[in-house]
């Protein structure tokens, strides 16, 4: 990049004048460090470490790095990976240890350029592999960038700070609300009663317990054949679109039926309002797989290996909804999950769950206060992405050259 193209004062850096690799590599065993960070710690787009192991957890030589280090996820850099430490530990070998030049760049912009796309884009570009694609330090060292002088630097990093601390609120908000949803469900569905029932083999009267199939069946989708599938048309819900607590209608994990024969299956068109649920790997990292369908999941068809929720009047609907975040529930199905390679269940294990007898006035109430508190989590993530979302827009204006 041409000097003359640069706004005033901004200068053009190889990125191994603004920052080095820090390879001081230790064992696991050896180190007397107390922390652990793999990229598994690591949230995208989130400069915060909010979680971490400890060196037992890992085997072979990791990384060290010290407080005020930057951690790059180097491989995968498209999930754009990347926090700074705010503590000494030892990380993952498929990260970068960083350490600003201060001469060149602030410490706390340095963190902030690196999220911008002007060097995310260029870090997809340098990345080699396909399966797992790489960055080797030598390449990125030798890529140039423009920086901005240092005081505009630290006028950049106070603005995008105060943002940065925003979005952290607005993590920690949503967090508690979603440990108060949780708490309700527990406190509605007790857990002990379920365990009695399961390892006592105490009667469901007994226990003041109905299975859910009295309540409600389970329609199981249909076999769509794969050959058959267009390029573009109806959507299917697979198991792969169901998410936790969201659909997930990523390119890669769409497939679809021509339109011309959606009417064809008019028993498997989902309809705003149903639940869905996963029957094949159930249980992922990020939770339980159950969505609800609203309008702009639509139109779509049922496939098989999903399940849906199909309501009689005995049953409320948020109520349902709450029941089904409930440990008492995912205790049950994953007592019946079968099968290593691909963990599934079917729709007899969630209709034979077992849960309590309750009138539907009060059924009513619990589900609306359930409700409550899931619009309250619902809001603050959307808040959240809001202002995610403006300070990325607001960070790569800035960095414009």
């Amino acid at each position: 990049m041409k000097e003359t193209t640069l706004k005033p004062g901004w200068k053009t850096y190889r990125f191994d004048q603004i920052a080095i690799s820090v390879t001081d590599r230790v064992q696991p065993a050896e180190t007397e460090l107390e922390h652990y960070v793999g990229l598994e710690h690591l949230d995208p787009e989130s400069l915060k470490i909010r979680r971490r192991g400890v060196p037992s957890d890992v085997k072979g030589q990791k990384l060290e790095f010290r407080k005020g280090d930057i951690i790059f996820g180097k491989r995968r850099a498209y999930q754009r990976k990347l926090a700074v430490a705010d503590f000494d530990g030892i990380c993952s070998a498929h990260a970068m240890v960083l350490r600003p030049k201060t001469d060149v760049v602030l410490p706390e912009f340095l963190p902030f350029f690196m999220q911008s796309d002007l060097f995310m884009n260029r870090a997809l570009e340098i990345s080699v592999g396909s399966l797992s694609p790489t960055i080797n330090w030598r390449t990125l060292a030798q890529q140039e960038f423009p920086l901005p002088p240092l005081d505009e630097q630290r006028r950049i990093a106070k603005l995008l700070t105060a943002q940065e601390n925003t979005i952290e609120e607005y993590f920690q908000f949503s967090i508690k609300a979603k440990r108060l949803a949780t708490a309700f469900t527990d406190s509605v569905f007790d857990l002990s009663t379920i365990r009695t029932f399961l390892h006592r083999e105490k009667s469901l009267n007994e226990l003041q317990l109905i299975r859910l199939g009295k309540l409600c069946t389970i329609q199981v989708g249909y076999p769509f054949k794969s050959s058959e599938y267009v390029k573009n048309g109806i959507r299917l819900m697979r198991c792969s679109n169901v998410g936790v607590d969201e659909t997930n209608w990523a390119e890669d994990e769409t497939k679809y039926w021509p339109a011309e024969r959606y009417n064809e299956f008019d028993e498997y068109i989902l309809r705003p309002g149903d639940i869905v649920i996963a029957m094949d790997r159930p249980f992922v990292g990020g939770g339980f797989k159950i969505s609800e369908i609203y309008e702009d999941d639509l139109p779509a068809l049922l496939l098989q290996r999903v399940g849906r929720f199909l309501l009689s009047a005995n049953i409320d609907t948020n109520f349902l909804w709450c029941f089904l975040h409930s440990s008492s529930f995912m205790l049950q199905l994953l007592s019946q999950q079968k099968g290593t390679d691909l963990p599934h269940i079917s729709k007899f294990d969630i209709e034979g769950a077992a849960i309590p007898k309750i009138q539907m006035d009060e059924q009513v109430e619990i589900g609306d206060k359930y409700r409550d508190l899931v619009n309250t989590t619902t809001e603050a993530n959307k808040r959240l992405n809001r202002v995610q979302t403006l300070k990325v827009s607001f960070l790569n204006e800035l960095l414009k050259s």
